[in-house]
C-alpha cells in the first residue's frame, strides 16, 4: 500500500510533460551542493558489520542524523522513512535508492540497541554507530552539529532498558541526498510535516513537544512528497501517482505520453478481483482483504456517505474500490456487502454499511497500526465478521527478522 500527496502527482506529471528529468528541488525547501562526503570513515551497523559511505557508490542515499531516544523529530524522520521505502520500493527503484540513519548518540547507541530499534520500530534499512570520534568525524564535513544536553524532567523512561533517562542529544534536523558518485547534493535541515500521521510505537517515542511537532508541524518543514520530488531528480526519473486521483488521466493526456514516468501505487486500493477475508487478530477474526490489508470503518461515515474526501484523508486512508468480481472468504456474509458512490464518481466497497479503507500506516500484510486512531475529524474502527466496529485499542506490528509478529 503506498501513498504520495496529490502535490507530488501533479509537480511531477508537469516536469514529464515538458522533459523527461525532473526539476531540482527549489531554494525554500532546501540548499542544493555538489561536495565530497567522509566516504572512508568507519562505521558500524545494526549487525555489527564495517560500513562506510564508499561501499553505497552506485546508490542514491538518503541519510539522517537520529538517536533511538531522540523524543521529538527523528520518529518523525523514522516514519517519514517508511513510507518513502514503501513507495519507492512500489514504483522499483529500492535497487537504486538506499536508506541510512546514522546516530548522534554514539555513547548509548551500540550495534545491540541498534537492531533493537529496527525491530521494534520497523526501520528496516541501516542504522549506522561508531565511536565518539568516528561518528564526529563522520558529521563534521556535513555541517550536522549535535550536543548532550540535560534531560527534561520528569524523565521519560529508555524503551529498550526500562530505566529513567538521564540526559538528551540536540541535534540538526533533516535529511540529506548523496549522489551515486558520493558528493552531497541536497541538504533539508528541517523537520518533517507527518500530517498528523505515526504509528503507535513510533508515536510513543514522542515527549510532548514531540506529539505537538507532529499535531502542529511548524514551517520550513518538509514532506514525504517533498523527498520524493527531490530523491526523484537526483534519479533523473518522474515519480507519479496513477490517474485513480481526480484529473490525472486529463493531464497525461495533454502531456502527449509522459514518457520516463515511473508510476506508483496510489489511492484508491483497487483490484480488478478483490477478496474480502477474515483475518486473526488480538480481539478476535477482523474484515481484511486477502492481501492482508486491513479494512477500517470511519466513525463520521454514513451507509451512503463517506466523509473521507479531503485529499489528505484519501490519501492517508484509501477507499476499498473494486473494479470486477468480488469474492467472500471463509466466515465473510457476501450479503452485508454493499456500496456507495463517492464524490469522484468512483464506487466504495462497504460491509455492514460501513464504507471500507485501508490505512497507509500499515506496512505489511497483517499489520494493524490504525486501531482507534482519532484522525481526520473521526475514530476509525476494524470491523468484525458481523460487520460491527471493533472498539477495543490494539496494534499488531510489523514482522521481526525471525518473522514473528507483535501484537
Amino acid at each position: 500500500m503506498t501513498v504520495l500527496a496529490l502535490a507530488l502527482a501533479l509537480g511531477m506529471l508537469l516536469t514529464a510533460c515538458g522533459s523527461s528529468a525532473p526539476a531540482a528541488p527549489p531554494p525554500s525547501q532546501g540548499l542544493i551542493l555538489d561536495r565530497p562526503t567522509p566516504q572512508t570513515v568507519p562505521l558500524v551497523n545494526q549487525q555489527g558489520q564495517a560500513v562506510s559511505l564508499a561501499g553505497l557508490r552506485g546508490k542514491v542515499v538518503v541519510l539522517a542524523p537520529f538517536l533511538t531516544l531522540c523524543q521529538d523529530e527523528c520518529p518523525l524522520v523514522t516514519g517519514a522513512f517508511i513510507s518513502l521505502q514503501r513507495d519507492l520500493s512500489a514504483a522499483g527503484l529500492t535497487h537504486r535508492v538506499v536508506f541510512v540513519e546514522a546516530t548522534v548518540d554514539p555513547g548509548r547507541d551500540t550495534a545491540a540497541r541498534l537492531a533493537a530499534y529496527e525491530k521494534e520500530f520497523g526501520a528496516d534499512w541501516d542504522l549506522w554507530t561508531g565511536t565518539p570520534a568516528n561518528i564526529a568525524a563522520f558529521w563534521k564535513p556535513f555541517g550536522v552539529e549535535y550536543q548532550i544536553v540535560p534531560e527534561a524532567q520528569p524523565a521519560k523512561i529508555d524503551w529498550y532498558t526500562g530505566k529513567p533517562l538521564t540526559y538528551d542529544v540536540e541535534h540538526t534536523d533533516g535529511y540529506i541526498l548523496v549522489d551515486p558518485s558520493g558528493h552531497e547534493r541536497f541538504v533539508d535541515a528541517s523537520a518533517p510535516d507527518q500530517k498528523g500521521a505515526l504509528n503507535t510505537k513510533l508515536r510513543g517515542l514522542l515527549n510532548v513537544d514531540g506529539l505537538h511537532e507532529l499535531q502542529n508541524p511548524q514551517a520550513p518543514d518538509w514532506t514525504t512528497a517533498d523527498a520524493l520530488a527531490s530523491i526523484s531528480w537526483l534519479l533523473r526519473t518522474a515519480l507519479a501517482v496513477p490517474a485513480a486521483l481526480a484529473g490525472l488521466t486529463l493531464l497525461l493526456s495533454a502531456c502527449g505520453g509522459g514518457g520516463g514516468v515511473t508510476t506508483l501505487s496510489g489511492p484508491p486500493t483497487t483490484d480488478s478481483s478483490l477478496t474480502l477475508a477474515l483475518q486473526h487478530s488480538p480481539v478476535g477474526p477482523i474484515l481484511a482483504t486477502g492481501t492482508g490489508d486491513m479494512l477500517y470503518d470511519f466513525v463520521p461515515d454514513t451507509a451512503t456517505h463517506s466523509a473521507c474526501v479531503t485529499n489528505v484523508c484519501v490519501l492517508q486512508w484509501p477507499p476499498l474500490v473494486a473494479s470486477g468480481p468480488l469474492r467472500v472468504g471463509k466466515g465473510v456474509d457476501r450479503s452485508l456487502v454493499g456500496t456507495l458512490r463517492r464524490p469522484d464518481g468512483s464506487t466504495q466497497l462497504s460491509y455492514g454499511g460501513h464504507p471500507l479503507y485501508t490505512y497507509n500506516g500499515d506496512v505489511a500484510p497483517g499489520v494493524v497500526m490504525g486501531q482507534a486512531i482519532n484522525q481526520d475529524g473521526g475514530l476509525w474502527y476494524v470491523l468484525d465478521a458481523e460487520g460491527k466496529q471493533i472498539t477495543t485499542s490494539f496494534t499488531v506490528t510489523p514482522p521481526n527478522a525471525n518473522g514473528d509478529a507483535a501484537g
